[in-house]
């Protein structure tokens, strides 16, 4: 048996013409970033986490403009990994995730989040995405099981922002 991952729509008839079964893994989903709001019934909920964040003290960097990228720092990154897989109790699926990178790594832009007391407490890693619809692709997340509720809706909101307002097009989730 021959598992094929990524297929590209193109080649779906060629595989169905062989007796291939076609499941689709994920689906790609990009947020236009000009105009995007968090206004509106649909993201209560969303504004809701975001806030209980705020309220527990939670702030956000991006590392390298706004905080360190060394190596101590990447070293909290991957504590933090290290308790996200250890509370999630299964094995990470390497070929369908992203990874840390490395501090030299200055494409990929990681917004660390902090608690009350400066601690790091999760992170999200963003990939540059080129073609049709440039931006960021949101890579990778990880927080520690400890970390306040919102904590990760707030690093994305950040990032966002961020990326807004530097005239970043698209934001990808998938």
């Amino acid at each position: 048996r021959v598992v094929v991952v990524q297929l590209r729509q193109a080649q779906v008839p060629l595989f169905v013409t062989r007796g291939a079964t076609i499941n689709q893994f994920g689906t790609n989903f990009c947020l236009t970033l000009a105009g995007y709001s968090f206004a509106g019934t649909q993201k209560m909920q969303l504004r809701n986490k975001i806030k209980r964040a705020r309220q527990a003290g939670l702030r956000v960097e991006e590392l390298g403009p706004e905080g360190p990228r060394d190596l101590a720092i990447f070293q909290e990154l991957s504590n933090i990994s290290q308790h996200w897989l250890a509370a999630k109790g299964k094995p990470e699926l390497d070929f369908m995730i992203g990874e840390i990178g490395s501090p030299n790594d200055t494409l990929r832009r990681i917004f660390l989040v902090r608690d009350a007391t400066e601690q790091p407490v999760g992170f999200i890693t963003y990939v540059p995405v080129w073609g049709e619809r440039p931006g960021y692709l949101h890579d990778l997340t990880r927080r520690l099981p400890t970390a306040p509720v919102g904590a990760m809706e707030l690093c994305n909101a950040y990032a966002l922002e961020r990326m807004r307002s530097e005239g970043v097009a698209y934001l990808h989730f998938g």
